[in-house]
């Protein structure tokens, strides 16, 4: 049985954060060079083990819009720079980046490195 609910609860988030800009530090991370395709930029992400639930935006796949919370397969740091976060899966097949992430607490920490 499929569960309709759960998508339209996940549209309805993306629209609302689609109508807030995209955050000034999404925006410094795409200007960036990394050197490699950043599948997706996460925002505000918090850490579940190896994986992250974040807001995405830039999604290269199209399966999410800017806006949406996703939930990340695994990752591994390849580095840290300028108070970003460049991540991978461990077979190097995508990137992403973190922009922002929750502490303990929920509130966002810069990343400094």
């Amino acid at each position: 049985m499929t569960n309709f609910s759960h998508k339209r609860v996940a549209e309805k988030e993306a629209v609302e954060h689609q109508s807030q800009e995209v955050p000034g530090a999404v925006i410094r991370a795409q200007a960036m060079d990394w050197g490699v395709t950043i599948d997706a930029y996460l925002y505000d992400a918090a850490r579940v083990g190896q994986r992250y639930a974040a807001i995405v935006y830039g999604d290269k796949s199209g399966a999410s819009l800017d806006g949406m919370t996703v939930a990340t397969p695994t990752l591994e740091l390849v580095k840290a720079q300028s108070g970003f976060q460049l991540m991978r899966t461990p077979n190097g097949e995508h990137h992403f980046l973190i922009v922002s992430e929750l502490g303990a607490e929920g509130h966002t920490d810069d990343i400094q490195h």
